[in-house]
């Protein structure tokens, strides 16, 4: 099976579930008011997750190191990092006003790796000497 066909699913699907996740957090907040608390979110920022964090492992498994080698991967981390940061203090808190907020950044943080950037740069590349140690991984 061709890695690229999964990376795309997964990164297409993970830009579906936060594009559903902002439409819910902002549908929430602006028209339903004062309700109780549901974590409808976080399911949504927990598929996210798992669709981000199987588009890195596969292309850690595809590139042969650890995906932060350029600034596509980078970019993907950060967002896995956010998502993790994000579900980790909502679950704390119980509000859905962070949701209105980190669910369009992180949008927007998507669609930019995915549609704005070139392919070229989206493609996975040996490592450049510099980064050829175990180092990258620590960093």
């Amino acid at each position: 099976m061709n890695l690229s066909i999964i990376e795309s699913f997964c990164i297409n699907s993970c830009f579906i579930s936060l594009f559903i996740t902002t439409i819910y957090y902002w549908f929430k907040t602006l028209f339903v008011g004062e309700t109780r608390y549901s974590q409808l979110g976080l399911f949504g920022y927990g598929s996210a997750f798992l669709f981000l964090t199987t588009h890195l492992i596969v292309r850690w498994f595809d590139s042969g190191h650890f995906p932060l080698s350029n600034l596509y991967e980078s970019l993907l981390f950060l967002t896995w990092c956010s998502i993790v940061l994000h579900i980790y203090i909502e679950d704390s808190l119980k509000t859905l006003f962070l949701g209105v907020v980190t669910s369009p950044a992180l949008l927007c943080l998507i669609a930019f790796t995915d549609l704005s950037l070139p392919k070229e740069l989206q493609q996975s590349e040996p490592l450049i000497p510099a980064l050829q140690s175990n180092w990258l991984v620590m960093h």
